[in-house]
């Protein structure tokens, strides 16, 4: 299964799509991407969190959060825009698998600008995709973006806070990066 994953991503790439109902995937083959997925989002935010267990299991269930999210939230949005109710988690998988080679920047730090292609050129993989099987305008598949980052970023962040209370993740950690985070959008004098 994981090689029709593979398959199926690697067509995306080139903008070729296939009906939604058609992106099935094993539940071992959806936890594998999905645990490689949370696991090289910890490694990317490992300098701001460091690498306890909990900021490991803090962004495993965020790629999770994120992939749910984006599967109900664009399914709903495109019904909404006159789409049929498709099951898009395993295109959003798919999609989302294709940012594991990225992983190549922690070990060639060069490669970060063709690393933000790549990010760049997935999202629009993803998006035409989605106005594709839809026969939905792409305005109308921004605002399902739209939507789901706003869903995403109060979800996580209640997920968040639960990390914190719990103790599992360091609040003064976040605070700091909350801290140069609004040094870095503060206007220059």
């Amino acid at each position: 299964m994981l090689y029709n994953l593979v398959r199926d991503a690697a067509q995306t790439l080139l903008f070729r799509y296939q009906a939604p109902e058609a992106y099935r995937y094993s539940p071992l083959t959806i936890t594998a991407i999905l645990i490689a997925l949370g696991l090289q989002l910890a490694a990317a935010w490992a300098p701001v969190f460091g690498d306890a267990p909990g900021a490991i299991a803090f962004f495993l269930v965020s790629m999770v959060l994120k992939w749910w999210v984006l599967s109900q939230v664009m399914r709903s949005m495109l019904h909404y825009f006159g789409a049929p109710l498709m099951p898009l988690r395993g295109f959003i998988l798919a999609t989302e698998a294709l940012a594991l080679p990225s992983i190549i920047v922690f070990y060639a730090g060069g490669l970060g600008i063709l690393a933000t292609f790549w990010s760049v050129w997935i999202f629009w993989a993803q998006a035409a995709g989605l106005m594709k099987m839809s026969q939905v305008n792409g305005l109308r598949v921004l605002l399902g973006y739209l939507a789901y980052g706003t869903v995403l970023t109060l979800l996580s962040s209640v997920v968040l806070f639960i990390f914190i209370s719990m103790g599992w993740i360091d609040q003064e950690v976040v605070q700091k990066f909350a801290e140069q985070f609004k040094l870095l959008l503060a206007p220059q004098q």
